[in-house]
Parts: structure tokens; sequence; C-alpha cells
């Protein structure tokens, strides 16, 4: 894969955990992603689990801002580490429950930040041919339109995620922190198993990625 491509999300393996709910007969509320689809079933630890997940996230940059400039990617990228530090401390609490659809939803939340921080750190070496320390790149505004293209197709998927973990709550988001059509709005790129979605709202003009020769980054 070269630097020049955008990030990939690998699903394959949600795809494979998830597929024990599609057909689930239960009645109520749906999880619904661009690739899979599937009613949802809680407990109550999970339930006050994603409450508190909601409370923590709801606000935070990843949902609430537009990237314009070289600074705003920087506070972006910031802040999915500490988001990233969110969700993996809210894991630690479901240990218990990691079979469970809020580990999913967080799952898919870690895994789409994962996909862009690959790519940022596939790009930052290939624009510091002269080795530069990290914290001495700064980004032209091509460079920076990359960044922000690519800071968009991450935040659909978390706000879909997100959004998620909100019917686990049981909670309503703010407006902002909504998926609504937003993963329609914003190209995706996913790594999925090549029998394709299942049960999708796949956009038809979004572009999966078939594992088809196609290399899993680590």
């Amino acid at each position: 894969m070269s630097a020049t491509d955008g990030m990939r999300v690998d699903v394959r393996d949600l795809v494979s955990r998830a597929r024990r709910w599609v057909s689930a007969r239960v009645g109520g509320a749906t999880i619904t992603t661009g690739f899979i689809s599937f009613p949802l079933v809680a407990n109550d630890p999970e339930r006050t689990a994603a409450r508190q997940l909601v409370i923590r996230l709801r606000d935070k940059r990843v949902f609430t801002a537009s990237d314009c400039c070289d600074g705003c990617v920087k506070n972006s990228i910031a802040a999915l580490q500490e988001v990233r530090k969110i969700l993996v401390e809210a894991q630690v609490q479901l240990a218990n429950s990691h079979g469970g659809q809020l580990f999913w939803c967080t799952d898919y939340m870690r895994e789409t930040i994962r996909a862009f921080l690959t790519w940022e750190e596939r790009v930052r070496a290939a624009d510091r041919p002269d080795a530069r320390a990290p914290d001495e790149h700064y980004r032209d505004q091509v460079q920076t339109r990359r960044y922000i293209e690519q800071l968009d197709v991450l935040r659909a998927h978390v706000r879909v995620a997100m959004t998620g973990i909100a019917k686990i709550a049981e909670m309503e988001l703010p407006e902002h922190a909504k998926a609504d059509d937003v993963i329609a709005a914003a190209p995706q790129h996913l790594l999925i198993d090549a029998g394709g979605p299942v049960a999708a709202l796949a956009p038809a003009d979004d572009e999966l990625i078939t594992d088809r020769g196609e290399g899993n980054e680590s």
C-alpha cells in the first residue's frame, strides 16, 4: 500500500464476530453500520458502561470539530489518543462481557482509530525524507487536505460506532455526535471479506475493498 492511499479499516473480524447476532429474533433497536446490521442485545452492566462512555465521549473533538488547517489536524490527532485511552479503560471494565455488543462497538471505534494512525504514520514517514523529528513535521496545504479527508472518514465511522453505544445506553446523543447520514457523505475504505457487506446499509458510492490480494496492515 502506498503512502498516497487512504486509510483502510479492517472490519473482517468485526463482521465475523457479529454474524451470530444478525438473525437474532429480538424486538426493539438495531445497531447499524455501513457493513453489517443486527438487533441490539445488552445487559444492565453493559448499559451502565455504555452510559459512562457516552458521557465521557460525546463532546470530544473527534465528534464536534470540522478540521480546516494544520493546527486543527494536530489537535484532532491528539484528541484521538485520548479517546483511545478511554476506550481501553472501558474494555478493561467490560472484561467479563468481552463477547457483548458494547465491547464490539468499542472495538469498531478502536480499529478505526488504529487505521487512521497507521495511515498517518505511513504518510508522515513518506513526507519526511530528511528524517526530522516528528514534532518538526509541518504539512503544506495539499498534505493538510489529505489529512482532513481521512479525518472525515474516521469521523464518519466513529460516529456510527458511538450511535450504537448510545443505543445500548438508551441515551440521546447531541446532534453533532449523531451518525445520521454522515457515513454516506464521507468515503469509506473498508478491508472486508470477499463475501461483502452483511445486512448492510453500505452507501453505493463507497469503496469496499475486498480481501483479494490486499495485505493487512498491523
